[in-house]
């Protein structure tokens, strides 16, 4: 202060401490006078309406920061839960791994079972063939036994007929 009155050529020992008070209030009141002017008389209206919005961001900043506490509790089961899974995930894997063995001795035995059931098929076709050919042999006796059925029925009547002479001759003759 005694640097901006010695600006002005007041020196300071001279008229001490109440020239620079003097100064002092006067360019507060200065000053203040300057921020009255520049107030608009609509902003009381404005700080109010801002005084109630701050107000409601206050309230709303805390119903944030209680669901925030909630969030983080079911954070914090999430992060339990999901550690549970993960023993659970680590039986599952394991299972699979056991289920990927089996299947590998499963497929392992169906291509033995493939190999055999080819060996399979081609015995059967041999055993078709065999007995179709026995079938073809049945339809000949078949017809054969019709045949001799036909021979003997023949014969049957043959020997009706070369018989009629000697029953003529069985009633004649006294035996």
């Amino acid at each position: 202060m005694l640097a901006v009155l010695g600006k002005f050529g007041v020196e300071a020992d001279k008229y001490g401490l109440g020239l620079s008070c003097f100064y002092l209030i006067y360019h507060v009141t200065k000053d203040m006078h300057s921020m009255s002017q520049s107030f608009d008389p609509a902003m009381e209206s404005n700080m109010a309406q801002m005084a109630r919005n701050i107000n409601e961001l206050s309230k709303n900043i805390s119903v944030m920061t209680g669901q925030i506490h909630m969030l983080v509790q079911n954070i914090q089961n999430m992060d339990q839960n999901i550690a549970k899974m993960g023993g659970d995930i680590g039986d599952i894997s394991l299972s699979l791994h056991k289920v990927n063995d089996n299947m590998d001795l499963l497929t392992a035995d169906i291509n033995d079972m493939l190999g055999d059931t080819g060996t399979m098929a081609k015995n059967i076709t041999t055993m078709n063939q065999a007995i179709e050919r026995v079938t073809l042999d049945i339809g000949q006796m078949n017809q054969s036994m019709r045949a001799m059925t036909v021979t003997t029925g023949l014969m049957g009547r043959d020997m009706r007929q070369m018989n009629k002479p000697m029953r003529v001759m069985n009633t004649v003759m006294p035996w």
